[in-house]
């Protein structure tokens, strides 16, 4: 089955059937208003699924501070003049603020100081493995 979704229309493809097309705009009120909840809890719910592992396979603490900061975090984005549906900002991590302090203190961008923390601590890595 495929999904496709323009404006007010939902469509369904099914392999060798005919598709059905749905008109969100037609939904009962009601229905319409249950199915706008449901679908903002389900968004805000996804960012407190913080996985437990970092990209890199290491575990993590997660706290629920962490997961209380990704929901604000959206519920801001949702509420924004101009906020759309997917975006990725939301599945990027703020910046350290101890670090991009010292990187301001230091007259580098954010970005540069990161590079220098992950290089040094592959090297400390790289020396504690020996």
């Amino acid at each position: 089955m495929e999904l496709a979704m323009k404006d007010d229309v939902i469509t369904m493809a099914f392999e060798g059937l005919d598709p059905i097309t749905f008109d969100t705009s037609l939904v009962n009120a009601s229905i319409a208003t249950m199915a706008r909840r449901m679908g903002l809890a389900d968004k805000l719910r996804d960012m407190a699924a913080i996985p437990k592992k970092d990209s890199k396979g290491n575990v993590r603490g997660v706290t629920e501070a962490m997961r209380r900061e990704k929901v604000q975090a959206m519920a801001t984005r949702l509420i924004a003049a101009d906020a759309t549906w997917n975006e990725r900002v939301a599945s990027v991590e703020p910046p350290n603020p101890t670090w991009l302090a010292i990187a301001a203190k230091r007259g580098i961008t954010y970005e540069a100081y990161v590079a220098e923390r992950v290089a040094k601590d592959l090297a400390e890595l790289a020396e504690l493995n020996g």
